[in-house]
């Protein structure tokens, strides 16, 4: 059996696992103390969020005709993730097909790391770019070390990631089943930190 069969059955397994965990459970409230103690931690290693990313319309352009190319959904999250300042060495994007209510996943497995888009649970390329935005900020994340054991506050924290990073014009677009922040909260978020930005990074001039 070959590396790349090894791995796509170990990313199976890992996103049933997940699968099993989440219960296709919606959005449910957090508290303002939740997401507020997630931006403080972002400030504390971060210091500062990073300014507004600006997609190249040639990638929407090119998702508009196949939105599962795994080639070129790689080559968006490559994009996504060095507009945080990281090269990674190795991530890629797989296309699974399973019935399940989310829209994808992250995981790692000895060095590598792999982003699970699920084919069908998409309306347009920029719902599949907002999924690839939130499970970058896990890859992100784990890069930089910052994590809650926690999973339920992981997520709260990849979600406000999305906007601390430059990102919430991305989400706003087409977050519609990744994550577990409302767009609401969300907003909430982008708000609250904007003014964090100094005036010559328009990161969340609307």
């Amino acid at each position: 059996m070959d590396i790349e069969s090894i791995l796509k059955i170990v990313i199976i397994i890992g996103f049933m696992g997940f699968l099993i965990y989440r219960g296709g459970e919606r959005k449910k409230y957090v508290s303002r103390g939740k997401i507020d103690e997630c931006i403080a931690a972002l400030n504390k290693k971060l210091k500062h969020p990073r300014g507004r990313y600006h997609i190249d319309q040639s990638f929407i352009d090119r998702l508009s005709a196949d939105l599962y190319d795994e080639k070129l959904l790689t080559e968006v999250a490559l994009n996504i993730i060095r507009h945080c300042g990281l090269k990674p060495t190795y991530l890629r994007v797989m296309v699974v097909d399973t019935n399940a209510a989310v829209a994808g996943t992250y995981s790692n497995y000895y060095g590598q790391s792999v982003i699970t888009i699920v084919r069908g649970e998409y309306r347009s390329p920029n719902d599949v770019v907002a999924t690839l935005v939130h499970e970058c900020m896990h890859f992100y994340l784990n890069a930089i070390g910052l994590r809650y054991e926690d999973r339920n506050m992981n997520e709260y924290l990849t979600d406000v990631a999305t906007v601390y990073m430059g990102f919430y014009d991305i989400v706003e677009k087409g977050y519609f089943r990744q994550g577990y922040l409302t767009t609401n909260d969300l907003k909430r978020v982008q708000k609250k930190i904007k003014n964090q930005v100094s005036d010559n990074v328009v990161a969340f001039r609307r």
